[in-house]
């Protein structure tokens, strides 16, 4: 028997199966092709076919009761009781996709202090750990002046959304799009990125703050700055955001791209068999 791992977010859904401690068959769909998660799950079942009992499902959105429902994808919604029944499981865990990344944060770096986990993809995702239980948060959801959201300006999303408000083209929908762009020199996508990593610097900097992390705070996702520019800017607004007293407290970016996957193995009955 092997367990399903999962992890769906607003713009993929990621696979694998984890059979005698090892993960195989890692393999990502996106989700704009479904009508909803059940669909995206029978599509890797049945490309991957294997025997399974358990299912343990990181998703982008809060966590009700066993139910889950997409914060970027409104009408997708499953539940614990939902996926039991359908796939005939003993067991099935649900959790938030950020969640997943902090628990295997903690794995990876121990985490004995308070410490924040973010994440920028499609959307805004966050994590607290404290007393070494991963917390999971909606950073991304807090609003801001005029009814906006804090994601609206920090994820792909609101990369859009400044590269619009800064007389860039209408007609581009994607962050990638507006990264090419930078790389051809255009100057609205240039400032377009280069505001987006002071902003995410900034938040840091206050959640860093308001929780006193002396863990530091560590950044994770398609977003984190691939290039020097980039990560002086993000952490430049870092560090002149911080009081003088917690400038020691680290920010770092993390790029190990099966970080939610090893936090879901460490929830499974068969992490070691």
């Amino acid at each position: 028997m092997a367990t399903l791992l999962t992890d769906i977010g607003g713009t993929k859904a990621r696979f694998c199966w984890l059979k005698k401690g090892r993960f195989s068959n890692f393999t990502e769909y996106r989700c704009e092709y479904f009508k909803t998660p059940h669909r995206v799950i029978d599509k890797f079942i049945k490309d991957f076919p294997e025997s399974f009992d358990e299912i343990i499902l990181a998703g982008a959105g809060p966590i009700i009761k066993g139910e889950i429902r997409w914060t970027n994808r409104p009408k997708w919604k499953t539940s614990e009781k939902e996926l039991s029944k359908k796939y005939h499981l003993k067991k099935v865990i649900i959790l938030n996709d950020v969640q997943a990344q902090g628990e295997g944060l903690k794995k990876l770096y121990k985490c004995k202090e308070t410490t924040i986990l973010m994440t920028a993809g499609t959307g805004l995702g966050s994590c607290f750990i404290v007393n070494g239980k991963v917390i999971p948060g909606e950073v991304g959801q807090v609003k801001t002046e005029k009814g906006k959201k804090i994601e609206d300006t920090i994820s792909g999303t609101g990369i859009v959304n400044l590269y619009h408000a800064f007389g860039g083209n209408k007609k581009i929908k994607s962050a990638r799009e507006i990264d090419n762009l930078r790389k051809n020199k255009d100057k609205i996508a240039k400032l377009t990125y280069k505001t987006f990593y002071q902003k995410w610097g900034e938040l840091s900097a206050d959640l860093v703050t308001s929780l006193y992390a002396q863990g530091g705070i560590y950044l994770w996702g398609g977003l984190i700055p691939k290039n020097e520019t980039d990560k002086k800017v993000l952490l430049t607004a870092y560090q002149q955001n911080l009081p003088s007293v917690f400038k020691k407290i680290p920010l770092r970016l993390v790029e190990d791209k099966m970080l939610a996957f090893k936090g879901l193995k460490s929830l499974s009955t068969r992490k070691s068999d």
